[in-house]
Order: C-alpha cells, then sequence, then structure tokens
C-alpha cells in the first residue's frame, strides 16, 4: 500500500454508498463508517466531503487499538 492510501482524501467517485453511522456517537459527534472489498472508509457525518480510507489491515489495527 502506497502513503497515498494511508487516510488520505478520497474522490467521490471512489466512495462506497453504504455508510453505517457510529451506535456510540454522541449529539453533534457522528462519525460514520463504510467498506468496499479493498477498503474501510470513515467520515464526520457532519463535513461529508472529507473522508478517510484505510486498507482492512491498518483498520484492523486500529479497531484492536481501542
Amino acid at each position: 500500500m502506497s502513503s497515498r492510501d494511508e487516510g488520505g482524501p478520497v474522490p467521490d467517485s471512489r466512495q462506497p454508498t453504504r455508510w453505517r453511522k457510529s451506535g456510540r456517537s454522541g449529539p453533534g459527534e457522528c462519525v460514520e463508517v463504510a467498506q468496499t472489498d479493498r477498503h474501510v472508509y470513515v467520515r464526520d457525518s457532519k463535513t461529508r466531503d472529507h473522508t478517510l480510507r484505510f486498507d482492512h489491515e491498518r483498520w484492523l489495527t486500529f479497531v484492536k487499538s481501542l
């Protein structure tokens, strides 16, 4: 994976269409997650124009660290 794919902005044409909102999000602090066969995408539901993209391995590492 190149460093470009590591949490970088994602053009609209590459974003997935099905997003899930975190059940732990509070009022005004919502995080949405979506995935494809190659990547996991994360965005703030208030500012959807900024999306982060991670490969599945890096996402799993992050989730396990919580």
